[in-house]
């Protein structure tokens, strides 16, 4: 990625903002956290990272919040960021995200450890958490 255009047909060209958020994006760690300050561009640098490989059909992410009215904020950015990719948003019940080549990007609320039995089965090639200071 590097901060460069993810498209060539279109003229949509996202960067980085800060030294930290592209060393985030262009990591190659399987676990990677991101801290900061508010406004540090933490939830941002995570939806770009999601979105990555949003030409590979095999795509299959899945982003949580710990409560389901924190997403607002995430919808908001997404529509900003995803929708110039080609990204098509399909709200309640399935909240999710789907790109022409078959990649999908799904919101999801984890309040509890016990939620977590509601996300087995599917595969997922990306897992980010929002705020993950509120999940053990």
């Amino acid at each position: 990625m590097s901060g460069a255009a993810w498209t060539e047909e279109a003229p949509y060209c996202w960067m980085p903002a800060t030294a930290a958020q592209r060393a985030a994006l262009d990591s190659e760690a399987d676990i990677l956290f991101f801290g900061g300050s508010a406004g540090s561009l933490k939830t941002e640098t995570m939806l770009m990272d999601a979105v990555q490989e949003y030409r590979n059909p095999n795509l299959r992410a899945i982003l949580f919040r710990s409560s389901f009215s924190e997403m607002t904020d995430i919808i908001d950015k997404t529509r900003r960021l995803y929708t110039p990719l080609g990204g098509v948003f399909v709200g309640s019940p399935r909240w999710k995200w789907s790109f022409p080549s078959g990649a999908a990007i799904r919101l999801a609320y984890m309040k509890t450890d016990d939620d977590v039995w509601k996300y087995l089965g599917p595969r997922y090639s990306f897992i980010g958490f929002d705020e993950s200071t509120l999940h053990s």
